[in-house]
């Protein structure tokens, strides 16, 4: 069997692809959380945008529409700056005076499902958006060789059925942010991805609903296996392989344009044939 698969962090700095998440560690639960939000970054963004520019719009009277998308597009709403702001107002200033989750559940069940899906993307902006930031401040902390302690708690909304798991915090390094963002960017390329959980508030409302999660086969549980997420061995082989013929090919194809064009000069247009490439 051969060797396993490095994953590249920087120049010739490479992890093992084993390395993530860290079983057997008080960081095993919240690697996997933050890989998950991690890989769902252009979506967070984008939500958490929607809310910025609704307000920003709305005050200088322009008019803004957002529509709200489920991570698998076959759900969506259509909302106005005005609406985006009095729906999450409104539900914040309710959230605030009624602590106890099961009244904010019942409060919540009163509007639909994606009402309640696009509040509480809303609700958590600012600890995704804050993990985010930390990712791209640990770039350039990396390279300046600067300690970066960010303290990462799992959020109650997404895993308050593992209520002893959510009180914990764990502290994270500039490595460790580096390495787990190379893991999670490695992933990606290769087309796996996991989404995220549906919030605890909204589980029970859309039990027959599978269509409002990315994969089925997605668990709700905190402790569902990364396993499944891992490319193996010989699959990323083929695929290097795969690539580097394609490579050769495109070397070779271009080489030959070279020698036209050095031997007839009277050549006007080049046609290059389009190769199409798998990431």
């Amino acid at each position: 069997m051969s060797s396993v698969i490095q994953i590249p962090v920087y120049d010739d700095y490479t992890i093992d692809i084993t390395k993530y998440p860290r079983q057997n560690t008080s960081k095993y639960e919240t690697d996997i959380v933050m890989i998950q939000f991690l890989m769902n970054q252009e979506y967070l963004e984008k939500v958490s945008k929607s809310y910025q520019i609704a307000v920003q719009f709305y005050n200088e009277c322009k008019e803004y529409y957002f529509v709200f998308k489920t991570m698998d597009g076959k759900s969506n709403k259509r909302y106005s700056a005005q609406e985006i702001i009095f729906f999450i107002n409104q539900t914040n200033q309710f959230f605030s005076r009624n602590i106890h989750p099961h009244t904010q559940q019942e409060y919540l069940k009163r509007h639909s499902v994606l009402d309640q899906l696009y509040y509480l993307y809303i609700k958590n902006k600012n600890f995704y958006s804050e993990l985010y930031y930390m990712i791209e401040d640990c770039k350039v902390a990396f390279f300046q060789r600067r300690e970066i302690n960010y303290k990462f708690q799992i959020p109650y909304d997404f895993y308050g059925d593992k209520p002893e798991i959510c009180r914990k915090y764990q502290i994270y390094n500039t490595n460790e942010l580096f390495e787990i963002n190379a893991f999670t960017q490695f992933l990606l390329k290769h087309k796996i991805q996991k989404s995220l959980p549906l919030p605890i508030f909204v589980r029970n409302e859309i039990p027959n609903q599978n269509h409002l999660i990315k994969n089925k086969e997605n668990s709700n549980h905190l402790m569902s296996n990364m396993q499944q997420m891992m490319l193996r061995e010989e699959d990323i082989e083929n695929e290097d392989i795969e690539n580097e013929e394609i490579q050769n090919v495109e070397e070779e194809e271009s080489q030959n344009v070279e020698e036209e064009e050095y031997q007839e000069n009277e050549i006007k247009t080049i046609y290059f044939s389009n190769l199409s490439h798998e990431n």
